[in-house]
């Protein structure tokens, strides 16, 4: 029984082997529900019904889409206003202008912000749905953890405006003049590199979900959309700029709000797959896999 299981690492990994090894076929679950459903029917009917999962998340697909729209549309309201304010100022009070303004985004800010937050409240409840798969012996429903740490901490900076601060402390410190300098060193380079990893741990874990890969690339598109516009603004058309001479602050504003939006979506449609489609985790590749079998002969061999 032990060279079964010799290629588990962890206590609960191997729980799951032998659970999907020995666990009972259908027919004889069925048998025993039938034989067992008289006697028990009078103590169930008395309990009270527990909430379930699959009755929180929405199963059809048009619910998902609908519940995705509201939520687009209460983002774009809050870009819609910001522009609005530029562009009909006489509509707004000056207090209304300190919160919508393209120059000082603080209702963009919340926003992003509690998004960041929903975000990472979804990748728990997904890790948490992973974490009953009886076929995910490497334990790979862990990394939705890692996800949920790094949205806090993302949500954080930006909530708090901390990026900002580190930015004035450096250019205090060591003098930097060019925004290059400035941003790349203070957050964009650390911020880039944390992002960058916890997207390509959501990519190897979203491959069973095409809709919900495709939505997280174009979250990630809009992101790096918004960053060229901090590092470079020269992108815009000069003639554009002379229109609009907030068009650059507009288009940060959108992509800091419609980022974090469409990866709340897309977390919000592989909650959906995982849930009422499959919680299996992905295939790995053919190299890892073969590894694998290598290394599970050499367990064995050795015992």
């Amino acid at each position: 029984m032990a060279m079964r299981f010799a290629g588990a690492r962890w206590l609960d990994e191997r729980r799951r082997r032998r659970l999907a090894v020995d666990q009972e076929s259908p027919e004889t679950a069925e048998a025993t529900a039938a034989v067992d459903g008289g006697e028990t029917s009078q103590v169930q009917s008395s309990r009270p019904a527990t909430l379930s999962i699959r009755m929180v998340v929405p199963r059809s697909a048009w619910a998902v889409l609908a519940w995705s729209l509201l939520l687009l549309g209460a983002c774009d309201a809050v870009i819609a206003a910001a522009w609005f304010q530029e562009s009909v100022p006489e509509l707004f009070r000056s207090a209304h202008k300190s919160v919508f303004g393209v120059d000082t985004p603080h209702a963009a800010t919340w926003t992003a912000s509690a998004l960041l937050v929903v975000a990472a409240q979804l990748a728990l409840v997904i890790g948490w749905v992973r974490g009953h798969c009886l076929t995910d012996f490497d334990g790979r429903y862990r990394a939705w953890t890692r996800v949920a740490i790094s949205w806090l901490v993302i949500a954080g900076i930006v909530g708090t405006g901390a990026h900002q601060a580190i930015s004035q402390v450096l250019v205090s410190q060591f003098e930097f003049e060019g925004v290059w300098q400035r941003e790349v060193l203070a957050w964009l380079l650390p911020l880039a590199a944390l992002g960058a990893s916890v997207i390509l741990v959501m990519d190897g874990e979203m491959k069973t979900s095409r809709t919900a890969r495709l939505l997280l690339w174009l979250s990630t598109a809009t992101a790096v959309a918004g960053l060229v516009l901090i590092l470079e603004p020269t992108v815009i058309n000069a003639s554009v700029i002379e229109l609009s001479p907030h068009m650059v602050a507009f288009l940060k504003l959108a992509a800091m709000v419609s980022a974090p939006a469409l990866m709340v979506v897309s977390m919000g449609v592989f909650l959906r797959h995982v849930v009422h489609v499959s919680p299996e985790p992905a295939p790995r590749r053919k190299w890892r896999s073969k590894k694998r079998i290598f290394s599970g002969e050499e367990d064995q061999l050795v015992e």
